[in-house]
């Protein structure tokens, strides 16, 4: 793997790498401090297991940060990993609401910033964000 320390050079390619960086802060923090997750997503231990937080801490902390740290550090940036990751993402929180009844404003709400996470490096990745460079810079 080559390491690339060098800035995206487009409007575009910095959104692809705004949805890396939330990546990489959303998997610090449940990698850090699974409780905080725990509180905010409502889930809770079953007195005597403990299995839970490593599940939070490793699967779901852990991954988030390694899938982030490797497109921000490797080149050509694989952006596209993450459209697949944020995907299933939201598949599975749609799965969730139609077959498990989880009809919770927070889970269509995270749905909905899963699919736009989904989008934007797709959008990217497919020269469909060029747009926003012409926007902006004219």
């Amino acid at each position: 793997m080559e390491l690339n320390t060098a800035l995206p050079t487009s409007l575009g390619e910095w959104a692809a790498m705004g949805v890396a960086l939330i990546a990489l802060v959303g998997g610090l923090v449940t990698l850090l401090d699974p409780r905080r997750i725990m509180a905010w997503t409502g889930l809770s231990l079953t007195p005597g297991r403990m299995f839970g937080l490593s599940e939070l801490r490793g699967p779901l902390g852990g991954f988030y940060v390694g899938v982030a740290l490797y497109i921000i550090l490797s080149t050509p940036r694989p952006y596209i990993i993450l459209t697949l990751a944020f995907g299933f993402a939201c598949f599975g929180r749609v799965l969730a609401f139609v077959l498990d009844g989880v009809r919770s404003r927070e889970n269509v709400l995270s749905a909905i910033g899963d699919a736009i996470l989904a989008t934007v490096p797709a959008l990217y990745v497919s020269g469909n964000l060029g747009w926003v460079d012409a926007l902006v810079f004219g």
